[in-house]
């Protein structure tokens, strides 16, 4: 049985899943980027208190994903990330870095087989 994890628009989840095959999940904005749009005016700072009850950070992202079990996870999908407060290719490699799994980020385009495990 094919087992996927979709997990978008949460700061958090407090769940753990078993027997996970294919990870798809928020990782909107890091702190530090955030803190970084604010001082250069590309995001409003009224933003960054909806987004920490919103929205995905980088470190809760790999918090959840250390959490759970990813022995048979064949890659990870991040999602919504942030145009202004978002760092794709660090995100990417921090998650690669921090899970040992092949880590995408989603965006027009990407294609994935959904049925190949």
């Amino acid at each position: 049985m094919i087992s996927y994890l979709f997990l978008t628009d949460s700061c958090m989840c407090e769940y753990q899943f078993k027997g996970l095959n294919r990870v798809l999940i928020e990782c909107n904005y890091s702190d530090k980027k955030l803190i970084e749009a604010i001082t250069a005016g590309r995001t409003l700072p009224s933003q960054r208190e909806r987004l920490l009850t919103s929205h995905m950070e980088l470190t809760t992202c790999k918090g959840f994903l250390e959490a759970n079990d990813l022995s048979h996870v064949s890659e990870i999908v991040l999602l919504h990330l942030s145009e202004n407060n978002s760092d794709e290719p660090y995100f990417i490699s921090e998650v690669e870095r921090h899970t040992g799994k092949v880590v995408y980020a989603a965006k027009p385009g990407l294609t994935i087989d959904l049925d190949r495990i």
